[in-house]
């Protein structure tokens, strides 16, 4: 599209320079060359946009109370090797927050320690009642199995019906015989959308 329009603008500016100048003898045969290169470019097709996009929304399966985590000189890091600590936080219903900050500072870390990928070193963290807590990993390291896209889904609910299942699916793109592909063979983009689905039926926080 980008190229497009790019060309789009040029031919404008050709077909500018060429009205104006045709007629006038000083600049005619600048105009007349202008013209021919007009005619003798391959002039590019507007791309067709991709009609389809994913259609969801993220549910809560029952209320929280007020308080939804509360951090408490936290520290964490791998095999005892401290990346941050004296962490205190306490995050409480309705409020949206961004971890921000430089690479190695540990972001991802801190993340994968609340969630119990990896244990605290120091200190103590804890979730307000009835908080469920959903994590959406951008490498998608989890999604390499051998299970199709349908199974990868409905083996986590089988009391759901099958149709409920690729209706999910078909909301993330997933439709006719994109359902029976093997899942460690999706691009990546298409891993993403199965995991944004895993999560939506989760039911989380975020």
């Amino acid at each position: 599209m980008k190229l497009f329009e790019k060309q789009q603008g040029e031919i404008e500016k050709l077909r500018d320079f060429v009205q104006r100048n045709i007629t006038r003898a000083s600049t005619t045969k600048r105009a007349q060359s202008r013209r021919k290169q007009l005619e003798k470019m391959d002039v590019l097709d507007k791309p067709q946009g991709d009609e389809k996009s994913a259609n969801f929304s993220f549910q809560i399966e029952r209320q929280s109370g007020n308080e939804v985590l509360h951090l408490q000189d936290l520290a964490i890091g791998y095999e005892g090797e401290t990346v941050s600590k004296n962490i205190n936080s306490r995050m409480t219903k309705g409020e949206s927050i961004a971890l921000v900050g430089p690479n190695g500072v540990g972001k991802s870390t801190l993340l994968k320690t609340i969630i119990s990928k990896l244990p605290a070193l120091s200190g103590d963290f804890r979730f307000g009642t009835n908080v469920e807590v959903s994590y959406y990993d951008q490498e998608q390291a989890n999604l390499v199995s051998n299970k199709r896209v349908l199974n990868e889904l409905w083996d986590d609910y089988p009391l759901k019906p099958e149709k409920d299942i690729r209706t999910v699916l078909g909301n993330f793109l997933f439709s006719g015989d994109d359902v029976l592909k093997t899942v460690s063979t999706l691009s990546g983009g298409e891993k993403a959308r199965l995991a944004l689905a895993k999560m939506m039926m989760q039911k989380g926080i975020f």
